[in-house]
This record gives structure tokens, sequence and C-alpha cells, in this order.
């Protein structure tokens, strides 16, 4: 039987900020999630940032109907087709530090969570908003049969933005340092020349389609049948090069640096639902679906450099600086969301309606990752005092790290939003209500290690140091994120004449974490080597547990807008949701078209 040595490690903050290679942290840590990912889509017409999950259920709206129920017959009156499309900014937060505004999604892609942190925080990037939204709602043949229905709509996401890093990365290269993280003696200090630097950004481009159709097969009775697909790609280069042409007697400086992201995620989601009146002023609906979602990622990192420095004509003084360093790797992740709910509508009189839904989700998903680092560097120096003494300094290192994960995230969502719509006047609706989500993240994985990694270091005063260490291990990660969301949204909506209305709302957010993340090394060998002290270990187990975290945030958002009516099938709506951070500013802004005939 394999006797085992439990350590219980904790580490500090100043450690982790300065560390070079996070032995504990796991390659599926470092998987960038996005909004996205095996999550249903729909066209969202009032889906500005921090209205968009209490906009379903509470705002009459067809698109927004469909999507909670798609057997929700939509109603345009006397017409038999409607256009929808609308332009979207992306929202942006004020930055103290450069006096310019952030886009949200940049900022959440690099580092809202320092990688420095020791307990992992669910991270996901908040995608930029669609370029266009485009959207129609078709009664086919309305004069024959004025029951049956065809919706669609697409969204195009294209957009340029800065690069990012990974917030929770295994190894942080850094020159002229070992495999162990000690600096070389004797560096020699020279100026640094940028002969070309190239790019740096990440470019995003996504297809989002929705289909719904439904019918009515009896007074109260009404079925309908949803799809949607998605197609997000994410593509991304940052390349820094330098090359300051060598003398036999000058400073030289060859350098290379690249780094590439490749991000591909595509889904498939099928629903149905049924909506049935059990009294003239009571309707109560079902709905069921699956999504079927795939995410590949990959990221490389290259990096060369050769510098060289020459003092004198002789040539009896210099520093010689080689390092080639590779990091390569890839994460796919396979699922499937399956979901369902139901939703309640009651009318009081003919001003005043009640609604409620409930949706459970859950998502299951497998994950399988692979990694390699390779960081080599050679080093050596001479050089010579005022009293004509020589001092040399050398040194070479070694580091691998290949590793191959496999693992399941599981994820339990429920969503319950109750809401009022009142028509307080002929021209006066007022809407208010709760949604409360709790969302529970369950991520387990296994990653066999194997690590390599050697340093010689030496200089004449004090001679030769010699370290080695190798170890094979499987880093086991368990994480559970159990996170909740309380919202109270009120929106008027006030028409001032027959061709201009306003919208305006506060809605109110907290938001709360738990979080519990442990990672245990279950290591069959450990050799090191430590000028000639030897320490060799088999079978045994360290545990990496870090702090419990409970986090909460609250805010309240604004929410404003116009209504112009150009004619009764024609109108526009400007919404923005303007934001007090040291002066008053806009930080999101929609504007939308639609067109009955």
């Amino acid at each position: 039987m394999k006797s085992k040595l439990i350590g219980i490690l904790l580490f500090l903050l100043p450690i982790l900020i300065t560390a070079q290679y996070n032995r504990e942290t796991s390659n599926e840590k470092t998987f960038e999630s996005s909004s996205f990912y095996f999550n249903s889509h729909f066209l969202n017409p009032y889906g500005i940032y921090n209205f968009k999950d209490v906009s379903v259920g509470m705002i009459d709206d067809p698109f927004l109907n469909l999507y909670l129920n798609p057997a929700s017959i939509p109603d345009l009156g006397k017409k038999s087709f409607k256009i929808y499309i609308d332009f979207r900014g992306d929202r942006s937060k004020y930055s103290e530090s450069f006096d310019y505004v952030v886009p949200t999604y940049a900022e959440a892609g690099s580092y809202v969570y320092p990688f420095y942190y020791p307990t992992y925080r669910p991270h996901l990037v908040i995608e930029p908003e669609p370029l266009v939204s485009f959207g129609f709602i078709l009664f086919p043949v309305p004069r024959i049969d004025d029951k049956l229905f065809f919706t669609g709509s697409y969204q195009l996401i294209r957009k340029d933005g800065d690069y990012y890093n990974s917030p929770y990365p295994i190894y942080n290269f850094s020159p002229a340092q070992d495999a162990f993280g000690n600096y070389y003696e004797g560096r020699g200090e020279f100026s640094m020349y940028q002969r070309y630097f190239g790019a740096d950004e990440i470019f995003t481009n996504a297809h989002l389609i929705s289909f719904y159709t439904g019918t009515v097969i009896s007074n109260n009775l009404s079925i309908g049948l949803g799809a949607n697909f998605m197609s997000h790609e994410k593509s991304s280069d940052y390349i820094s090069t330098d090359n300051y042409p060598a003398d036999n007697y000058i400073q030289r400086k060859i350098y290379s640096y690249s780094q590439n992201k490749l991000i591909e995620y595509t889904h498939i989601d099928f629903n149905g639902g049924a909506q049935y009146k059990l009294m003239k002023d009571f309707t109560i609906g079902v709905k069921a679906g699956y999504l079927s979602g795939n995410a590949d990622q990959s990221y490389t990192t290259e990096n060369i450099n050769d510098t060289e420095y020459r003092y004198d004509t002789g040539g009896t003084e210099y520093s010689i600086y080689k390092q080639y360093y590779s990091l390569k790797q890839k994460w796919e992740r396979d699922g499937g969301t399956k979901y369902a709910g139901f939703n309640l509508q009651k009318e009081f009189g003919t001003d005043k309606s009640a609604r409620l839904y409930y949706r459970y989700t859950n998502n299951s998903t497998d994950l399988m990752n692979s990694s390699s680092i390779i960081d080599t560097n050679l080093y050596a120096s001479r050089w010579r005092d005022v009293y004509d003494n020589y001092t040399s300094y050398n040194g070479n290192s070694y580091f691998k790290d290949t590793r191959n994960g496999k693992g399941e995230r599981n994820i339990y969502r429920h969503e319950i939003s109750v809401s009022l719509n009142w028509q307080i006047t002929a021209s006066t609706t007022v809407t208010s209500g709760i949604y409360y989500k709790n969302e529970k993240e369950k991520i387990h994985s296994r990653e066999p290690v194997r690590v390599e990694r050697t340093s010689t270091t030496g200089n004449t005063d004090s001679g030769t140091e010699f370290h080695e260490e190798r170890e094979t291990k499987t880093l086991i990660w368990n994480s559970v994120t159990d996170c909740w969301s309380l919202q109270v949204p009120v929106i008027f909506k006030i028409d001032f004449s027959k061709n201009f209305g306003i919208i305006a709302g506060i809605n109110r957010i907290v938001d709360a974490w738990e979080i519990t993340d442990e990672v245990r090394a279950d290591i069959d060998s450990r050799y090191r080597n430590n000028n000639g002290v030897i320490d060799d270990k088999s079978n045994l187990s360290e545990v990496y547990h870090y702090p419990d975290q409970k986090l909460t945030e609250d805010k309240a958002s604004l929410l404003a807008g116009f209504n112009i009516y150009f004619t009764d099938d024609l109108n526009a709506r400007i919404m923005f949701e303007p934001e007090f951070e040291y002066f008053l500013r806009i930080a999101q802004w929609w504007i939308s078209f639609s067109a009955d005939f």
C-alpha cells in the first residue's frame, strides 16, 4: 500500500506575485471561458448590459416572448410581417488611470481577476455587442391561416481589440532567469533599440442565428419549435521583434517574441414549447430544450533572445546571453445543456397583468487539455575591475513541463422571475418585478505532469552550483463556485404624443459568490539534487487548499431611452445607460428600428 504524506500548503500573495513556475496551477484553469459558451442565444431588443437578465419575462416584446416560450403567438394586429434591426455600442467603463473609457468586454477579457490572486474565480469574457442585429416575424398566409408563423434573427459580431493574457499562467517567462527563478550574476547593461513592433490585437468574428415557428392548435392551445446556431471565433497575435546589427566591438541584440491564440466555438440548440389558456385571463406554458456545443482553444508562445555585449576592442570583456522559450497549450470542451421551465400569465382587467417564469438549466461538459513548456538559456560573461582582476560568470539552464489532462464540468442553474405590468394611464405604463438566479459550478480535472529542470551557475570567486529536479505527478483540481444574483427593476414607459415617448428605468442588482478551490498533487516520484544533496521521494501527496472566498457586489443601473413613432407602422428607439462616475457619461447606447407590413 502506498504511504501518503499530506502537506497543507497556504501560499502568501507576495510569493505568488513573483513566482516564475506556478507548479500547482492546473492547465485547465487557464481555459478562457466566454458568456456565449453552452448558453442559448436569442435576439433581445432590450438587452442593454445590466438589463439583459430582467428583460425576459418582464417586458412584453414578441422576440422576448418567443425565447420565453416558442408557443407564444406574436400579436401584430392586422399586420402579417414585422422587421426589426438594431445597432449597438459596446458598454465601456471609465478608467481612472488613463482618463478614457475602456470597453467592458476588453476589461473582462484581461485582468478582471489578477493572476496572482490565490483562489480561482470563474473567468467569463464578456463578448462585444453585435455590429448589427436583424429579426423578422412572418405570418405567411394571413388571409387563409392567421395561426401559423415563422420568425428568425441574425446577429453579426466583428471586433478588433487589444491582446490580453491568461489570468492564471502556469509559467511566467522572465529573461535572464534560470529554471529555478534565480537571476544570473554579472549581467551587463546596454541600451535597447526596438527596430520593429508588430501586431498587438485580438479579432472576434461571430454569427448568431435563431429560428422559431409555431401555430394555434385550438382556441386554447398553441405549440412552437425553436432553434439557434452559433459560430464564434477569436484569433489574436502579439508580435514583437528587434534586430540590431552586430559588430565585433559594439552591442548586439537579436530578439523575437510572439504569442498566438485561436479560439473556436460552435453550438446547435433545439427547443419546443406549448401554451394553454386555462381561463380567459390565465395562461400557462412549458418549454424544454437541448444544446450541444464544442469549444476548441490553442495558445502558442515563442521567445528567442540572442544578446552580446563588447566593451573594448580587445574583446577581453564580454557578456553573452542566449535563450529559447516555447509554450504550447490546447483545450477542448464538448458538452450539452439541458433546460426546462414553465411560464404563467394572469390578466387583472384590461390595465394590469402579472407574469411568472421558472427555468432550470443543467450543463455537463467533458474537458481535455494538453500543455508543453520548454525554457532553455545559456549565459557567460567576464569583467575586469580597476585593478585588472578578471571575474568570470557562466550558467546554463533547462526547463520542461509536459502534461495531458481530462475532467468534467457541471453547472446547475435556477432562474425565477415575477413581474407586474400596470398601465396607469392611456400613455403611461410601469413594469416592476424580482429576478433571482442561483448557479453552482463544479469542476474536476486530472492532469498527469512530467517536470524536468536543471541549472548550473558559477563564477571565479564562489565556484559552481548545480540544481536538478525531476518529477512525475498527477494534479487533481477541484473547484466549486456557488453564486446568486437578485435584481429588482422598475421601468417606466411614457408617451407624450403619438410621435414621441420615453423609457426610464432603474435596476438594483446584488451578486454574491462562495468559492472553494483545491489542488492535490499525487507525486509518483520526485528527485532533487542541490549541489550534491540528494532528496529522492516517491508516493506522496501535497494539497494546495486555498482560503474559501465569500464575495458580494451590489450596484444600481439606470436605463433611459426615446421612442419615436414616425407612423403607426414605423418607429425607432434610442436606448442608453447613463452612469455617474466622476461625471455623467453614457456607458452604452443602442439604436433600433422596427416596421410592420
